[in-house]
């Protein structure tokens, strides 16, 4: 498993930039906490340990390379449920 630090800064980044990830980027951090996923046509499904609820990543963007906003979002709601991620009181969200 990554060491915390690192994986606190790479999530932060991510969803930072909420509109420009790619799925493998997010599959990498699932990967550091042992996440099980389970492939379907366009989606992926993930079971993160210590989760409630399991993780969707829609991989079909209309021709776009990178993940729709609303799966980093719920990848971020994810993390701050693990404790992984807690927003800056000054950071504002994008608006779709």
């Amino acid at each position: 498993m990554a060491p915390q630090e690192k994986l606190r800064k790479r999530i932060s980044e991510l969803i930072s930039r909420r509109k420009n990830v790619d799925c493998e980027e997010i599959e990498w951090v699932l990967k550091q906490l042992n996440a099980v996923g389970r492939r379907t046509k366009h989606t992926v499904m993930y079971k993160i340990p210590e989760c409630k609820s399991p993780l969707m990543l829609n991989e079909h963007n209309n021709g776009r390379d990178h993940l729709p906003s609303y799966c980093v979002d719920d990848f971020r709601d994810r993390m701050s449920e693990l404790g992984l991620y807690a927003p800056d009181e000054n950071e504002t969200n994008e608006d779709d």
